[in-house]
């Protein structure tokens, strides 16, 4: 939603994502929506039309499921995934980025154990579905996990290979950078 809201706002320093971001920030953001109308109409029919409706909870629980992994991949391809980085901060460039290294790459093994497992599952519960939604077939819950996944991976794959561009307060740490590679740390 964040390229979204930057474009509505005619934000000139906005650079263009790359389009599977785009989609999966457009398929997000009309999910959110959908989940809003979902609840608000749960709403409408239990305390103003007294009518009991129970698929609008299911369908919002499903669509809470898809904006949660496809959130994710936002969050891992603008690299805003919460961090506390008050010790890594203080290491030389060299430890942050072996750090760095090794966060993500436990991260990616992961997401490889959760889309064995969605694979699985998807296979699984593929003969079952929602009690109230009776069209929707269980699976459906693990599509967004056999999304994200991969997605998710290869946007932690990036920011290791864009890991020295990014900006530092330290000018120690500019130099360091240099040092270690023998060009320029940042852009």
């Amino acid at each position: 939603m964040k390229f979204f809201i930057a474009k509505m706002k005619g934000d000139p320093n906005n650079t263009k994502p790359d389009p599977v971001y785009r989609l999966i920030d457009f398929i997000t953001a009309v999910l959110f929506i959908g989940l809003l109308l979902a609840a608000l109409s749960q709403i409408v029919f239990r305390f103003i039309l007294q009518i009991s409706v129970p698929w609008t909870e299911e369908l919002a629980r499903v669509i809470y499921v898809y904006i949660t992994f496809l959130g994710l991949i936002i969050l891992e391809a603008d690299d805003n995934s919460i961090k506390v980085p008050f010790l890594v901060d203080k290491l030389p460039f060299k430890q942050r980025l072996a750090v760095q290294v090794f966060l993500n790459l436990f991260g990616i093994f992961f997401l490889v154990c959760l889309f064995i497992g969605a694979v699985v599952m998807f296979r699984n519960a593929a003969v079952m579905s929602f009690g109230t939604m009776t069209w929707l077939p269980w699976s459906a819950l693990y599509i967004p996990m056999l999304i994200a996944c991969p997605l998710t991976a290869f946007y932690l794959i990036r920011q290791l290979f864009r890991f020295k561009v990014r900006k530092y307060e330290d000018e120690d740490d500019i130099v360091a950078a240099e040092d270690s590679s023998g060009r320029e740390g940042t852009a």
